[in-house]
């Protein structure tokens, strides 16, 4: 059976996958405000309308693309450091896992990104799950720091691939119930089979070297976690694994901009009367507030 089945060989695999929806908040507020246009008159409100269009378009184009290339390049180096930290051997046995290979497609305003979770030998493409977390923290932190928010849902669960750049059945249906039920701010929420997969694996008592490559990379996926105070787990983006990061990587001010976002937002929606989306900025601002004394700290320079 091909690696790649297509509706027109009959060959669908049905096989676990890890699927992260991911959605670009604001885009639909923007498309219905134009919605309430006075249509009466076209040629009144046409261009305004087109202009508008072309603007929420554009914005949501350029932050899906960024989303996409954020997947890229951490597929091209990740797990750089912690690799480093491996001994000759281990680097050789890391060697014969697949390099992360993340497909990725866009959706109305949602970018969905996804991956195998098993090889063709059985093995968890845990390198896979790492590129594909830390490519949603760096995704999530970057943009609510410049303003643009996103939310979404992470899970495993099994699918298939219809054609190329596609996924359907149940990992990608629970991955956007958790964006779109579940995450409610911007936060992006990790459903509970991947987050036991995650567990498992990390206790896994290895007794070879492969168990304990695999053991390893899911305990960095597991501190890319954190549980929220409604229960969920989510990806912990200002935490102390992506805190290094950003720190090393000279984005120190990340959380200083985040929280003058998460702020302004607040007030804005206190401002005007909307509790549903002033509580859900509240909570944003809770969890920045929260990890912010470890980024002001001196302790927040990575340790040599």
């Amino acid at each position: 059976m091909p690696d790649n089945p297509t509706i027109a060989n009959d060959k669908l695999m049905y096989r676990s996958y890890v699927v992260a929806v991911l959605d670009i908040l604001g885009q639909k507020d923007a498309i219905r405000r134009l919605a309430e246009v006075d249509t009466v008159s076209p040629s009144s409100w046409q261009p305004d309308v087109i202009q508008a269009l072309k603007g929420s378009l554009g914005r949501r184009d350029a932050v899906a693309n960024a989303i996409v290339d954020s997947f890229r390049l951490t597929c091209s180096d990740t797990g750089t450091k912690k690799i480093a930290e491996l001994d000759a051997q281990q680097r050789e046995l890391l060697s014969r896992f697949p390099q992360p290979e993340i497909k990725t497609f866009q959706f109305s305003d949602m970018v969905v990104a996804y991956m195998p979770f098993m090889t063709s030998e059985r093995e968890p493409r845990v390198r896979d799950l790492m590129a594909m977390m830390s490519a949603c923290a760096t995704a999530l932190l970057t943009f609510i720091s410049l303003g643009l928010p996103i939310r979404g849902g992470v899970e495993l669960d099994y699918g298939l691939e219809p054609g190329n750049n596609e996924i359907y059945g149940p990992a990608f249906l629970r991955a956007y119930e958790l964006e779109q039920h579940v995450a409610q701010y911007p936060r992006i929420v990790v459903g509970m089979k991947l987050v036991k997969w995650i567990v498992a694996a990390s206790q896994l008592e290895a007794t070879s070297q492969p168990q304990r490559i695999i053991s390893a990379l899911a305990n960095h996926c597991w501190s890319l976690l954190a549980r929220d105070d409604d229960g969920f787990f989510f990806i912990d983006y200002l935490g102390d694994a992506c805190r290094r990061i950003a720190v090393a990587s000279g984005h120190s001010t990340a959380l200083d901009e985040a929280l003058a976002f998460a702020e302004k937002e607040h007030s804005r929606f206190m401002e005007m009367g909307n509790q549903k989306l002033a509580g859900r900025y509240a909570a944003l601002r809770r969890y920045i507030e929260a990890r912010a004394p470890a980024w002001r700290s001196t302790d927040s320079k990575p340790k040599a």
